[in-house]
């Protein structure tokens, strides 16, 4: 305890002015403490991190979640914490637990009105329970549903809708949810009604124009179920888009050292995440993290140490930004006495000046050297002088872990209008 360092009014006040911009990893990196250090410190000063997750994303978080979507896959595609997530469920009421017990109000409520009521009916006195988890639960406290039999007029009303050109859901609609779409479809063949499974052209333009980039629209729009879909999909020669195709591992294969995953799966509308798995799948370990101490020549002759100076390199020569290649602190700190450089000062012609580092070797979750580990030190340290100088807020750090995960443009244009003009 004697060795413990303690927390200092300008150390709290840093926090202050800075949380809604930065990161808890990289304030403590220039406090020069750990990040659970600094988390705890800011929970201890009533501080909540913003996050960045607008109300159109909210929206499709709930819609995610209530499709069955676990909050963990939600959280890594959104790149925040499973309690950001649920944390959101709960304000929205849209969180329900799953998994979670029956109430004895809600096996009562089951046991006296599943053999008789519609599913419409069912689901208004159980909300909080799918139509799984109630047939599921029926099941095994062995209660039987006793309005399997289709009356004449319900008969009727279906024939007559199918000769209008209706659909499944349309008839499940009108009959309250009694029957599925599997019963009706299976009563109409039965009766002679639906007399041949023979898909439309109308059906077909949905199924070709939709399946390899939205089975979702398909399945949805296609009165059929979901194993026949897929089943005549695959018998036309399409391909879902789980399944890889040949121009995409090309594509990976022919991008990958020019291209973030996360802009290679835009390109080819897949996840960042799909794409690093598929890439790992090809033996393809990211260009971001190979060959330092190279001499790689940008596109205009600039000679860069690394596969990620020389991406990031390109990618300014694209903008309208003056760019100059190791400038040494020294020119920019008067008062710094060592030979470092900055990897990159840019500007956009006026007084707007901001100060590029590129911390390649700064990866905590791969395998760590004695390297690593001076690198890690020599990056923590260049930060915390940068902000002893005062030029924190007109710096801008690029690690890694962000080429794998955001487009430049985005990296950028949080401090830079690229147009020229300062955020």
């Amino acid at each position: 305890m004697g060795n413990r360092r303690l927390w200092t009014k300008e150390e709290e006040q840093f926090i202050i002015n800075n949380y809604k911009n930065m990161t808890d990893k990289e304030m403590a990196m220039i406090l020069g403490r750990s990040k659970d250090s600094v988390s705890g410190k800011r929970r201890l000063l009533k501080i909540k991190m913003p996050t960045a997750i607008s109300e159109k994303d909210m929206n499709n978080i709930i819609a995610r979640y209530n499709d069955g979507d676990y909050i963990k896959d939600i959280a890594k595609d959104y790149n925040v914490h499973e309690t950001t997530i649920l944390d959101y469920l709960k304000k929205s009421n849209g969180y329900v637990p799953r998994n979670n017990r029956w109430t004895d109000v809600e096996i009562d409520k089951l046991t006296n009105n599943y053999p008789n009521e519609d599913w419409h009916t069912l689901m208004n006195l159980l909300p909080n329970r799918s139509k799984n988890d109630i047939v599921d639960k029926a099941s095994s406290l062995g209660i039987k549903r006793d309005v399997y039999f289709w009356t004449h007029s319900e008969f009727e009303k279906i024939k007559q809708m199918y000769l209008n050109n209706k659909t499944y859901e349309d008839m499940e609609d009108e009959l309250k949810g009694k029957y599925s779409i599997s019963s009706i479809r299976s009563k109409l063949y039965k009766e002679g009604v639906l007399k041949s499974h023979h898909w439309t052209d109308a059906e077909l333009d949905i199924l070709i124009n939709n399946y390899e980039t939205n089975p979702e629209y398909a399945y949805k729009n296609i009165n059929r179920d979901v194993a026949y879909i897929r089943d005549k999909a695959q018998k036309i020669g399409l391909q879902h888009p789980s399944v890889w195709a040949t121009e995409e591992d090309e594509y990976i294969k022919n991008n990958y050292k020019t291209m973030s995953d996360y802009e290679i799966g835009e390109y080819l509308n897949r996840t960042r995440r799909s794409i690093k798995w598929r890439r790992g799948k090809l033996g393809l370990e990211s260009y971001f993290y190979n060959n330092f101490g190279n001499n790689y020549p940008a596109k205009d002759g600039t000679i860069c140490l690394s596969n990620g100076e020389l991406y990031i390199h390109n990618y300014l020569l694209t903008t309208n930004l003056h760019i100059q290649k190791e400038k040494l602190y020294k020119d920019v700190i008067p008062e710094d006495k060592t030979a470092r450089r900055f990897d990159w000062v840019v500007s956009d012609g006026s007084d707007n000046v901001w100060y590029v580092e590129y911390f390649g070797m700064y990866d905590l979750g791969r395998k760590r050297n004695s390297a690593r580990k001076r690198y890690k030190k020599s990056t923590r340290k260049k930060i915390k002088d940068l902000y002893k100088a005062g030029i924190i807020d007109k710096c801008i750090f690029i690690f890694p872990y962000d080429l794998e995960n955001k487009t430049l443009d985005d990296i950028f244009s949080k401090y830079i209008e690229l147009n020229g003009n300062s955020k």
